[in-house]
């Protein structure tokens, strides 16, 4: 379970707060939603520990997400730099499997899948900076699969992807069942799996519901 606390994020002439508890259980899929601008990526670094002007807690299965190990048990792709620009995707899964402390194990089933599902050449020999920015997106999103976190944290992972593969990523989303999924969107694709929907509105974050 993903458990939200009285968050509240100070950046400069920005805040976001989020009062009270939001309990996200194993398994769901959550998706925030808000104008451009509101505070939605911010919000997913808050939860990933890479904002550190905050207060409030968040923990997953009873763990903080500023203790020892807990990076392990998440899986993130918020922008293209959590990719290493001059290695190729085989390199950087391999560099991956490394930080997760998988190394030799990185070709995960989850992984496996979604480079069938996103139709993605994982043994291309270009380097990272030379791909396209949808393919820049799915080796992001693949390589957050590796370790087989139990959460995993995305912003508008639909963004440049092609019909196809935004398909794909739907039926991805459906497949990881046990994988507690919080991600991002500005204009969410028509059958993207969503059980719960955060809402950023005049610097708080609450949820809404039905979904959609």
């Amino acid at each position: 379970m993903l458990t939200i606390a009285n968050l509240e994020i100070e950046l400069k002439d920005f805040k976001l707060e989020s009062p009270g508890e939001i309990e996200i259980k194993a398994g769901e899929k959550a998706l925030v939603t808000g104008r451009n601008g509101a505070g939605k990526s911010v919000f997913l670094y808050a939860v990933a520990d890479l904002v550190r002007n905050r207060k409030g807690e968040v923990n997953l299965n009873g763990k903080t997400n500023r203790s020892e190990g807990w990076q392990r048990n998440v899986g993130a792709y918020l922008d293209r730099y959590f990719l290493i620009p001059y290695l190729t995707p085989g390199e950087h899964l391999k560099y991956m499997g490394m930080v997760k402390q998988v190394s030799g194990e990185e070709m995960n089933d989850f992984v496996l899948e979604a480079i069938d599902r996103l139709d993605f050449d994982i043994s291309g020999k270009k380097e990272i900076r030379e791909l396209s920015e949808g393919n820049q997106k799915k080796l992001g999103l693949i390589s957050s699969l590796v370790g087989s976190p139990a959460l995993l944290v995305w912003d508008e992972p639909f963004a440049n992807l092609d019909e196809g593969s935004r398909e794909g990523l739907v039926a991805l989303q459906k497949s990881l069942e046990e994988q507690t999924i919080l991600y991002s969107e500005h204009l969410p694709p028509s059958g993207c799996v969503c059980d719960r929907r955060l809402h950023i509105e005049a610097g708080r974050l609450g949820e809404i519901g039905p979904p959609f």
